[in-house]
């Protein structure tokens, strides 16, 4: 068991003296130094230098971006004819009537029979009727 298991464990229950002992017999735990992060931010800062230096020697130095210069066109304004509405626009009753019905078949999960506990599968006039169902639904 780890020191921090111990500790936690004895947070919920303070009153085990088993564990207690047992955590006191555990040698003490390394500290860690304190300038240990400031070494690897250190580490971390000089390696992302390096890499940016051979990708630089590799790639060579980008150029600069010059972007295209722009232009400024005058503006015109345009009059345009108004559109024409239809004498008599198309009612969505009309639009509906002359559509095609749609049909949705679907089916879920289905169980048609077990072996567990007992026998329990399908007869043969079942069988009948799925072929029949399999016909309908492939017609779907």
């Amino acid at each position: 068991m780890s020191h921090m298991a111990l500790a936690r464990y004895l947070e919920l229950m303070p009153d085990d003296d088993e564990v207690r002992q047992t955590l006191a017999q555990l040698p003490p735990l390394p500290h860690p130094r304190p300038g240990m992060r400031r070494w690897l931010l250190w580490l971390l800062f000089v390696s992302c230098g390096v890499s940016t230096a051979g990708a630089i020697h590799f790639n060579g130095i980008p150029e600069s971006f010059d972007p295209a210069p722009v232009t400024v066109a005058a503006v015109t304004r345009v009059r345009l004819h108004p559109v024409p509405r239809p004498v008599s626009p198309p009612t969505v009753a009309s639009a509906v009537a002359d559509a095609p019905p749609i049909v949705i078949r679907a089916v879920g999960d289905v169980v048609l029979g077990s072996d567990f506990p007992k026998h329990r599968l399908p007869g043969a006039d079942a069988i009948k009727r799925m072929e029949s169902l399999r016909t309908e639904l492939r017609s779907a």
